[in-house]
């Protein structure tokens, strides 16, 4: 890709918006979209590019192979719309599960380029920006050229195969279920098959996958080094990543649109979904509520997270974590299979957004002061696992008898919690400990909530 090819598709498209912009997303396809591609060196005509298809459970127009290696996601929306904040939490929610690292999510007047995730690792940067500033990013933009990326796949490496299992994840479990029935002979069984058989499947994706990521240049090396992201289906309409380069973020009613920073404000590298008092299930559910119009630096080429600040961060981490170069993943799930995911570079964090998650989904019900001895059996999910080497899954531990719930900083005896953190329904909760033991607070809050975790990224290496 040259500067000369970018400037000449900024012109031809500008041209098109401002005259008769597409309503639909087809004519957005055809009119905007596609050339924007082509430049890249993407061709849509060919059998590397699956078109109208699906990752975990993410509609796209477009995902990209280079040399049958799953490469690039696009999200297309028509001209006419804003890009939407459900669909680019799906979208990076997809990027996070599969191992596929670089995403577009574009309605040919906004672009949104997301790059730098590999499955466990949480970490993506962004660019956003406008048709017009394309050009000022072009040293960015390069690294979604076909040329780039494929230089930087091994068809024959883990993550390769991890991406191949992602999108065909369909496919499959239904090959797999059909076998299994016709083997057993038992059709009544199919539907106790397919819940076992997308769970084995589910496993060995993550067992493949791992971080892989780059980022995109101009960034610090220690730029995400305690950024937290969180991935969850949605539980009320979003605000829409607006197309004059502000959010209509949660502000409460009557709250005014925040302006995207200047070219010149620094990465945002804060915790985005620790547990803030007093704010909604929205707002710790949505990825980059406040930033999500902002631009990268032209001058450094240096891209926002997609992160946002959140108060009450305790930045005291353990020992343990503060040599982390990877996050601490957790991945829910319920009988239908993945619901969400969250995840951070230092456990005790990780701990404490999992179990505010948690009481979002089902936790709300608990009795205090609580213990994971107290995880009711009739509550524990069924956890086998086939293979030893599949990261583990929520339920295979046996938690140690102390209190880390509480309606005050203290155990049941009364003594002081060691480190005691707030959540945002008031409750306390212990955070002490190594990550090992965190996992284990994570696994039996998840049973007691009646899900299934699966802990992965970091905590496989404990």
């Amino acid at each position: 890709m040259t500067g000369a090819a970018l400037r000449t598709f900024i012109a031809r498209s500008r041209s098109v918006v401002e005259s008769s912009p597409p309503a639909v997303r087809p004519a957005t396809r055809t009119w905007l979209v596609d050339p924007f591609l082509e430049t890249l060196g993407w061709d849509i005509h060919t059998d590397s590019c699956a078109a109208e298809t699906t990752v975990d459970g993410t509609a796209l127009e477009y995902v990209f192979a280079v040399e049958g290696v799953p490469a690039l996601l696009v999200a297309v929306e028509p001209a006419t719309e804003t890009l939407e904040k459900d669909r680019a939490r799906s979208l990076l929610e997809a990027m996070v599960w599969s191992g596929i690292d670089r995403a577009l999510y574009t309605n040919g007047r906004q672009f949104l380029f997301l790059a730098g995730t590999a499955t466990g690792s949480g970490t993506i940067d962004r660019l956003a920006c406008p048709l017009d500033e394309l050009v000022d990013h072009e040293e960015s933009i390069d690294h979604f050229t076909r040329a780039t990326v494929g230089q930087r796949l091994d068809p024959t490496s883990r993550q390769a195969v991890a991406r191949q299992f992602a999108l065909e994840r369909p496919q499959l479990v239904d090959e797999i279920v059909t076998t299994l029935t016709d083997a057993t002979g038992e059709a009544a069984s199919a539907a106790a098959l397919e819940t076992a058989t997308e769970r084995f499947v589910d496993q060995l994706l993550v067992s493949f996958g791992s971080d892989d990521g780059v980022r995109l240049p101009g960034a610090a090396g220690d730029v995400h080094e305690d950024v937290s992201l969180q991935f969850t289906e949605s539980t009320a309409d979003e605000t829409a990543v607006a197309g004059d380069g502000t959010t209509v973020g949660n502000e409460g009613e009557g709250g005014e649109p925040e302006p995207a920073p200047s070219s010149e404000a620094a990465p945002n590298t804060q915790d985005e979904s620790a547990p803030v008092p007093n704010d909604s299930a929205d707002q710790r559910d949505s990825v980059g509520d406040e930033n999500e119009g902002t631009r990268e630096t032209a001058e450094t080429s240096e891209p926002e997270d997609a992160t946002d600040a959140a108060d009450g961060v305790d930045s005291t981490a353990d020992s343990a974590d503060d040599t982390a170069t990877e996050s601490y993943v957790v991945r829910f799930f319920n009988d239908r299979g993945s619901i969400g995911a969250i995840g951070h570079s230092q456990s005790q964090e990780a701990l404490v957004q999992a179990t505010e998650y948690l009481f979002e989904r089902g936790l709300s019900g608990i009795s205090v002061p609580w213990n994971p001895a107290d995880v009711e059996p009739d509550r524990e999910a069924d956890t086998e696992q086939s293979n030893s080497s599949v990261p583990r899954d929520s339920t295979n531990s046996s938690p140690p008898s102390t209190t880390i719930l509480n309606d005050t900083p203290h155990t049941a005896d009364g003594t002081p919690m060691a480190k005691p953190r707030k959540l945002s329904n008031g409750l306390s909760l212990e955070t002490a400990g190594t990550p090992e033991m965190h996992g284990t607070r994570v696994e039996a809050l998840t049973k007691r909530a009646g899900l299934r975790a699966m802990l992965t990224g970091a905590w496989k290496d404990e």
